[in-house]
C-alpha cells in the first residue's frame, strides 16, 4: 500500500499556506480565444461614400488581389479609363454589405473611383509604388519608392450626404451642381479625339441639376451658358472633389540626395 503523507495545518501552518498557494499558482489559467485582425489593404473608406436606395451611406469597402486572369483582361483593355473600370468591376468585392455591380460603380464619385483603384492596387501589390521621375542632381532618370499610405493626400467631405450637391452662382445664372461620378468618366472616355471644349460640355451636362431652377434636360442648355460660367463651374467641381490629390510630389534621391519630382498619378502608379 502507498503511504500518503499529509500536512498537519494546525502544527505547520507556514509549510500549508504555501502549498496552497503553489497549488492555486500551478492551476490552468482561461485561454482567451486568438483575435483574427482582417489584412487592412483589403478594406477602403471612400472619402464620400456610396448612397444606396435605401439612403444609407456606405463607406468601407472589401477589395481582393488581382490574378492572372484578372490581367489578361486588363491586357485588353485599350484606354484608362476602361482599365479602370475593369480594375474597379475583378477587383471590388462589396461596398458595405452590399456585393458590388457595376450600376454601384458607375454611381460612386469619381473621387471614390480612384480611392478603390488604388486600394485594389495595395492589396495586389503592397504599398509602395515605383516611380520612374528625373533627377536634376544625377541628370538621369530613377525609379523611387512612393508610400501611398504616408505621401498621398486624401482629401474627404466632412458632410459625405450634403456637399456632394452645391450652388455656384455665375454673372447673371445661378447653377445647382453635383459631383462627378463614373458615369460622367465613361461618357467622356467613349472617344478618345474629344476636345478638352466638348469633354467640358459632357462633364456639366452630367453635373449640372438646375440653371436659374430650370432642370438640365438638354446638352443644349450647357452649350449656351458663357465660357466664364462654364469655366467657373468646372473650377468649382474640381476645388470640392473629394478623393486622392494627384499631384507632382519632391521625393529625396537616394544616391544624389536632392531633389526628385515624382508624377504622381494612376496611371505612373499602376503599372503591372
Amino acid at each position: 500500500m502507498t503511504e500518503l503523507n499529509t500536512v498537519n495545518a494546525g502544527a505547520n501552518p507556514d509549510l500549508a499556506n504555501s502549498l496552497v498557494e503553489q497549488a492555486l499558482a500551478d492551476k490552468p489559467q482561461p485561454v482567451e480565444p486568438a483575435r483574427i485582425i482582417p489584412p487592412s489593404n483589403n478594406v477602403v473608406v471612400l472619402p464620400s461614400g456610396y448612397i444606396g436606395p435605401d439612403g444609407k451611406l456606405r463607406t468601407e469597402v472589401e477589395v481582393r488581389e488581382l490574378t492572372g486572369s484578372d490581367e489578361e483582361a486588363l491586357s485588353k483593355t485599350d484606354t484608362l479609363v476602361k482599365t479602370w473600370s475593369t480594375v474597379l468591376s475583378r477587383g471590388v468585392v462589396k461596398i458595405g454589405e452590399l456585393p458590388v455591380n457595376e450600376e454601384i460603380l458607375d454611381n460612386l464619385l469619381i473621387g471614390d473611383r480612384d480611392m478603390l483603384v488604388l486600394g485594389v492596387y495595395k492589396a495586389t501589390f503592397g504599398n509602395f509604388a515605383n516611380i520612374d521621375a528625373y533627377c536634376i542632381g544625377c541628370k538621369e532618370y530613377k525609379t523611387v519608392s512612393f508610400n501611398l499610405n504616408e505621401d498621398l493626400k486624401i482629401k474627404t467631405l466632412a458632410d459625405p450626404i450634403n456637399q456632394r450637391v452645391f450652388e455656384v452662382f455665375g454673372k447673371t445664372n445661378r447653377y445647382l451642381v453635383t459631383l462627378p461620378t463614373g458615369i460622367a468618366q465613361k461618357e467622356i472616355s467613349v472617344d478618345p479625339n474629344k476636345t478638352d471644349a466638348e469633354i467640358k460640355t459632357i462633364l456639366l451636362e452630367k453635373c449640372i441639376i438646375e440653371i436659374n431652377d430650370s432642370p438640365v434636360i438638354s446638352r443644349n442648355q450647357v452649350k449656351g451658358m458663357s465660357i466664364p460660367d462654364r469655366q467657373l463651374v468646372v473650377e468649382e467641381i474640381a476645388k470640392r472633389a473629394p478623393g486622392p490629390q494627384f499631384e507632382d510630389t519632391e521625393i529625396d534621391c537616394p544616391n544624389c540626395g536632392g531633389k526628385v519630382v515624382v508624377p504622381v498619378n494612376l496611371g505612373t502608379i499602376f503599372r503591372y
